[in-house]
């Protein structure tokens, strides 16, 4: 049987993580472009995507019978590509800030 609050909660998921591709996409093309936050935003847009795309897959072989599509390495790739790119573009945005002169994160 198919849970409701959990494909509510995925709809929500997939629309959160497209606006983020979106909102980044935006950024890209009004402030930063050729800038050195270019390349930090463009990952979290792939981020959006991914993440989004490992929902759709997750909600699609909830609602179709569960034992006909065995799509779970599909998913675990793209969830993994996910934050993969998250962490690169975290990585690329804590680059670009030193690189402007700002001090370094101190715990």
């Amino acid at each position: 049987m198919v849970d409701l609050m959990h494909l509510s909660l995925g709809a929500i998921a997939v629309v959160m993580f497209l606006a983020l591709s979106l909102y980044c996409f935006r950024l890209i093309n009004k402030f930063f472009k050729g800038g050195i936050f270019e390349a930090p935003l463009k990952a979290f847009m792939a981020t959006g995507v991914f993440i989004t795309a490992a929902m759709v897959l997750s909600i699609v072989t909830e609602v179709v019978e569960p034992g006909s599509l065995d799509l779970h390495a599909f998913h675990m790739t793209l969830e993994i590509s996910g934050g993969g790119t998250f962490l690169y573009g975290a990585h690329r945005l804590y680059k670009a800030w030193t690189k402007l002169g700002h001090a370094e994160f101190r715990c």
